[in-house]
């Protein structure tokens, strides 16, 4: 039981891990093409 909830614990930092590499590189594409489409 206490391997499982290790397990378990281990998926979900996983994936937020994952979550938050992919919302920080979305947000970063959308800042700097926001700031491309300013400098035209």
């Amino acid at each position: 039981m206490l391997l499982a909830d290790t397990l378990h614990i281990s998926q979900q930092l996983t994936l937020a891990a994952c979550d938050s590499v992919i919302g920080g590189w979305l947000w970063t594409t959308i800042k700097f093409s926001r700031i491309g489409w300013l400098s035209f």
